[in-house]
């Protein structure tokens, strides 16, 4: 232990050196030395908080305060500062710190608070938005797939919701552009075409677990951003995805798969890329839905639209990482 002489002492300041604990933040934190007035003490940290040094200023068992530091980068630099203010406490600079500090602890208590107003709890975020009523749009588009499965029982009547997907024929030995071309409903002007294979469901259980999602996903964004921001996602998710498949596979397919997909994507991305965004995948659901798309590429399970499904979810992704970097 060493006591720093100088012009003016006015704190009885004591360096210490190898002396760690456990911290919250990071692993560990260091002390560099104490000081036996609680003002001073709490003035120097001030100082060190404006430098961009986090700190911590604690009672020790004797009436003395500990000051700790948070990272190894700023040990060494922390240790001169302490021998500064060890020989002139006095300086305007170490006040002047104390009034900067309190006004950027303002600044961040109201940003925190700003944040945590906008957090979800990660894993309550799905189960908490289930419990609310469901977003309009997402209410619509359930209520338009259930009665569109009813009516052509499953897909079994295709001539009632013949004028809901593209019927036209297609080669897969012909050239994209003859492909596009042959889609003789779109250049008649039909387009919606392109979105309404979206509401036609093959099987109860094709069009539940879809719903259900749906009514997770849909409402989760329609509650956090906007009715109209669900809308374009999924007018985009479902017209791009469509369109893929059609011009791979041809016009036979059906349902919400490739939106799910496209939604998950979005808020999985979304809540990684800005914690603040209030969107939270949990991990388990992660995998439960990348090992059930594996397992339809696969053809563990078949008759899948896949294309649709790695379309969707590709759009949402790279749709979450942007929104997350605008923010």
């Amino acid at each position: 232990m060493e006591r720093p002489q100088g012009k003016k002492t006015a704190e009885i300041i004591s360096l210490v050196h190898n002396r760690i604990k456990p911290d919250t933040k990071t692993e560990f934190m260091r002390l560099i030395g104490t000081i036996e007035s609680e003002t001073s003490a709490r003035l120097f940290s001030d100082y060190l908080y404006v430098l961009g040094i986090e700190n911590q200023v604690e009672e020790e068992d004797s009436p003395t305060w500990s000051l700790w530091i948070h990272s190894d980068e700023h040990l060494e630099r922390a240790r001169e500062l302490l021998i500064q203010f060890s020989v002139d406490s006095e300086n305007p600079r170490y006040r002047q710190g104390a009034k900067s500090a309190e006004e950027r602890r303002a600044l961040a208590q109201q940003a925190d608070g700003a944040a945590r107003r906008r957090m979800i709890d990660g894993r309550q975020a799905l189960s908490r938005q289930a419990t609310l009523a469901l977003g309009p749009l997402t209410l619509l588009f359930i209520a338009v797939s259930v009665t569109v499965s009813l009516i052509s029982n499953f897909g079994d009547r295709p001539n009632l919701i013949s004028s809901l997907f593209v019927s036209s024929p297609m080669s897969l030995h012909s050239t994209w552009l003859e492909r596009l071309l042959s889609m003789r409903e779109i250049g008649q002007g039909q387009v919606w075409r392109v979105f309404t294979p979206i509401f036609i469901h093959y099987g109860f259980i094709h069009l539940l677990f879809n719903m259900l999602w749906l009514k997770d996903l849909g409402t989760a964004i329609e509650r956090q951003e906007s009715t109209g921001a669900l809308a374009i996602m999924i007018l985009t998710i479902a017209g791009i995805s469509n369109l893929a498949q059609f011009m791979t596979h041809g016009p036979n397919f059906g349902g919400m798969s490739g939106v799910v997909y496209g939604l998950l994507g979005y808020i999985w991305i979304r809540g990684k890329c800005d914690p603040f965004s209030g969107y939270h995948v949990p991990t388990p659901t992660v995998v439960f839905m990348g090992v059930w798309f594996f397992a339809c590429i696969l053809g563990w399970i078949a008759n899948v639209a896949n294309v649709v499904h790695g379309v969707g979810l590709a759009i949402g992704i790279v749709w979450g990482y942007v929104a997350a970097k605008k923010r």
